[in-house]
């Protein structure tokens, strides 16, 4: 399940554009180590950047560079297990080196990669925390083309971060859109710039045929021109499940955000067919990309074959539900 949250944001890349511009870690005693909107997160604020688009945590347009963090309801073990060269293979990106690392007393790992996206190369610097309950994930991403002047700062910046998992939350707080969650699912407690149903509303990864919902969003104004080769690369590109068939790849119509918004929102709907990589039950995957100007919210529901009539359509339901909304 964590392994499908991480696939889920990471070809989120920013196309950049203009002048990068370097960060350097703010010296100012008063950006010290602020809670970073949204999060349990305290990190040294890294000068020059904006707030993000979709996400919690930093951006610099301008030079495509972004640190995003992410917090999971799922064992650290668990997580970190799924890092491996081959793990990280099926989320289209390259080991390079980790070390281990300490966050406020939790055990880490600092994970360098590589990834290629939208033909352009980038370096990704990927701090890895947790409990026995929790898991902490903070993705700092740069082009290869400004790694002299994000690479370290960029690193640094993360190696500051503090975690309180203790800390109470609010989900929904950032989010400039919502939807109705799938009949009969509910949403598990876990802050992060993606929402995740499950029947219980807890991390149940033993049975692996029940039915899971994902939104996540785009890191910050991704341009996409091509809606269906896009929403089918991630769909082929899913972690933890193998074998993956597209069976319908399609135009998705929100018919009252096309009347509020004509021409400004384009949505792609797709139905596959997979099988899980650990246990082999067959699944169905369905997944919708609604994208605008300002980048895309990618939803994905995963359930066993004999639930495929009943939850494909609660599924397209919740897609369609989707709304804009003001912060």
């Amino acid at each position: 399940m964590s392994s499908l949250c991480i696939a889920l944001v990471a070809g989120c890349d920013r196309e950049f554009g203009g002048d990068p511009v370097a960060p350097t870690l703010a010296a100012d005693p008063t950006h010290s180590n602020p809670l970073v909107p949204g999060t349990r997160v305290r990190m040294l604020v890294p000068a020059g950047a904006e707030p993000p688009a979709g996400f919690y945590g930093f951006a610099w347009s301008a030079a495509g560079a972004s640190i995003m963090i992410i917090e999971m309801p799922t064992p650290y073990r668990d997580t970190v297990g799924g890092l491996t060269r081959e793990g990280l293979a099926g989320g289209n990106m390259t080991f390079v080196d980790s070390e281990p690392i300490d966050v406020s007393g939790f055990e880490g790992i600092l994970i360098d990669v590589q990834q290629r996206f939208n033909d352009v190369d980038y370096a990704k610097w990927l701090l890895v925390s947790g409990d026995g309950s929790h898991t902490l994930l903070i993705t700092a991403s740069y082009p290869d083309s400004n790694a002299a002047e994000f690479r370290e700062p960029l690193r640094a910046a993360l190696m500051s971060a503090t975690w309180d998992p203790t800390l109470a939350i609010d989900q929904y707080a950032g989010l400039d859109w919502t939807i109705e969650p799938p009949e009969g699912l509910h949403l598990i407690e876990s802050p992060g710039a993606f929402l995740m149903y499950t029947e219980s509303g807890e991390v149940s990864p033993a049975d692996r045929g029940a039915p899971l919902y994902v939104v996540a969003p785009s890191m910050g104004r991704t341009e996409i021109t091509n809606i269906r080769a896009t929403a089918e690369q991630e769909v082929l590109g899913l972690a933890q499940v193998t074998g993956i068939e597209i069976e319908q790849s399609r135009v998705f119509t929100l018919a009252e955000l096309d009347r509020v918004a004509p021409n400004q929102f384009r949505g792609w709907e797709i139905v596959a067919h997979a099988r899980d990589l650990d246990t082999g039950i067959e699944l169905v995957v369905h997944q919708v990309m609604i994208m605008s100007a300002s980048g895309y919210v990618r939803m994905v529901g995963l359930v066993g074959v004999p639930g495929r009539a009943v939850w494909v359509e609660r599924f397209r339901v919740t897609a369609r539900s989707w709304r804009r909304r003001a912060l």
